[in-house]
């Protein structure tokens, strides 16, 4: 939802409404569920780093878990590119791969990074990069 405030002149400027109750996990997993429906999710090492070297890369995700080797080529690329790193401690949950059985239980890909490419200035992203650039 957009409220639009101010009117100077010809234009007038919207201000996006964010949930007071907005976390940045709850933002990411928003964001990435957006990109991963309109094609704009690229997972995996390799694909990042595609995303990376085309000048794509929005947002960088990156797992705790990612190995040392993977994790210092997508930050030495993402610094080249100035494109912000995001840590989490579980990439996989906030990727939106997740399948439930019908036994209950939660499966899903072992995701060590993923990138958000060309994402729509949604309310949710503009907060997410607005926290990480804190």
């Amino acid at each position: 939802a957009v409220v639009s405030t101010q009117s100077t002149g010809m234009s007038v400027t919207e201000i996006p409404l964010i949930p007071s109750s907005l976390t940045l996990p709850e933002a990411l997993k928003v964001v990435s569920k957006q990109s991963r429906s309109r094609n704009k999710l690229r997972i995996g090492a390799v694909q990042t780093s595609k995303s990376l070297l085309r000048k794509q890369a929005k947002l960088i995700v990156l797992d705790s878990a990612c190995p040392s080797n993977i994790k210092e080529i997508i930050t030495s690329l993402s610094e080249q590119n100035n494109v912000p790193v995001l840590n989490v401690e579980n990439a996989q949950q906030l990727c939106g791969l997740e399948r439930v059985k019908l036994d209950e239980s939660v499966k899903g890909p072992k995701v060590a990074c993923y990138s958000i490419i060309n994402s729509s200035e949604s309310p949710e992203f503009l907060y997410l990069m607005n926290e990480i650039s804190k």
